[in-house]
């Protein structure tokens, strides 16, 4: 009988472990009294060429601009994100601190003692209130402060359940500069999950980017795609790994001058994830 018994409760085991491996709740959020260490690894390669008269084009030449030009660039950064203990009002207090800058140009900038401070909840992003910075210039505080703030928009996922096979899309709005000018873009992103495996979601990504906004005076033309994988940690409830590949081009024609770029950019993030 008490084998019985044992085989009933290890059917029902096998049961319950293969339908928890095949579904999962998404949702990315930072918990309290953690420690998030974040790993971005960016090569970016851009291509960019003017077309025009052969009168326009010798004007250039004796600019000393070089057409095409190309560019090549790549750059690892770290940073790291404490959250503290829950309070009664639901709210938990951060930090943020670079531990390795992207460039001795942005180490300049930035300098080793800055330290952005801010609150966050179990139920939204972060949101950041200052920096604290000796040196650090306040406009240059300002933009860095509200550029960060910003970035969490790209991983404010909306809460799904799935099950393996199933998809989500996540539509992040961006800005791409262009000297005076600058063009209005959106990313459609779609996460289909894979395989759920050790407590880990594996999802395929396919990118769409589209054009949010003309710019007035400018006849311009933009698409791009891209592909990618990310792991998401059940335990977590983070993403502990993103890598995309993408391509954009661009046609421009601004006050009679006609540009064709093409970027090229491969993003890396690893974020591991301890108790502080």
């Amino acid at each position: 009988m008490k084998y019985k018994h044992l085989l009933a409760f290890s059917i029902c085991l096998m049961f319950f472990q293969a339908f928890s491996q095949d579904t999962l709740t998404f949702r990315v959020h930072y918990m309290p009294e953690k420690v998030y260490r974040q790993t971005l690894n960016q090569t970016n390669k851009i291509s960019i060429q003017y077309l025009g008269t052969e009168e326009f084009l010798q004007k250039l030449k004796e600019s000393g601009i070089t057409n095409p030009i190309e560019q090549s660039t790549s750059a690892i950064s770290e940073m790291v994100l404490e959250t503290g203990k829950l309070n009664d009002e639901n709210y938990f207090p951060l930090t943020m601190r670079f531990l390795k800058m992207p460039s001795e140009e942005v180490k300049k900038l930035i300098g080793d003692s800055l330290v952005i401070y801010g609150r966050g909840t179990i139920d939204s992003m972060p949101k950041l209130d200052s920096i604290v910075s000796t040196g650090t210039d306040s406009d240059f505080k300002n933009l860095l402060l509200g550029t960060l703030q910003s970035t969490f928009s790209q991983i404010d996922f909306p809460v799904k359940k799935l099950k393996v096979g199933g998809s989500f899309v996540h539509e992040t709005p961006f800005v791409i500069p262009l000297g005076n000018f600058s063009m209005d873009m959106m990313l459609h992103s779609t996460y289909k999950l894979l395989s759920i495996e050790d407590n880990t979601g594996t999802f395929d990504i396919t990118q769409i980017y589209t054009v949010k906004s003309d710019i007035a005076g400018a006849e311009m033309k933009a698409s791009g795609k891209g592909t990618g994988k990310l792991l998401y940690d059940v335990n977590d409830k983070f993403v502990s790994k993103m890598d995309t590949d993408n391509i954009l081009d661009m046609n421009m024609n601004i006050r009679g001058v006609n540009t064709v770029m093409k970027m090229e950019m491969k993003i890396s993030q690893t974020v591991k994830i301890s108790k502080n």
